[in-house]
């Protein structure tokens, strides 16, 4: 049933994916709305517009592989990896109010990993 569906999933999932692309454009507002984060550090702010900017492109991505079939194994995996990534990492650190600020994407990001899971399962 997913098999049948995933071009429509992977438009709305990789258009709701990149929208971080705010934070690579503006990283100081958008990790302020986001999570609440003051960047003081030109470090953090280079790690911050970097992860926008990584996010972006797996948007991208999963909007293509909508498009080329040929890619979707691919494309999906690595998305699956990003995207349980966050999900891990906004648990690990889940007392702390920038992580329940994330709630939601963790939220979208592992309703995707599942998704996504059963895809590549063969569902």
């Amino acid at each position: 049933m997913i098999a049948r569906h995933i071009a429509l999933i992977l438009y709305v999932s990789g258009a709701v994916t990149l929208l971080p692309v705010i934070q690579y454009l503006l990283p100081r507002r958008a990790l302020k709305g986001l999570a609440g984060l003051e960047l003081s550090e030109p470090g953090g702010l280079f790690f911050a517009t970097h992860w926008g900017a990584l996010v972006f492109v797996t948007g991208m991505l999963l909007i293509w592989a909508g498009h080329v079939p040929a890619l979707r194994a691919a494309v999906v995996l690595a998305a699956l990896v990003e995207k349980a990534a966050l999900v891990h990492l906004v648990y690990r650190y889940r007392r702390q109010p920038f992580a329940k600020k994330l709630a939601g994407a963790a939220v979208f990001d592992g309703a995707c990993v599942i998704v996504y899971g059963l895809y590549l399962l063969g569902f």
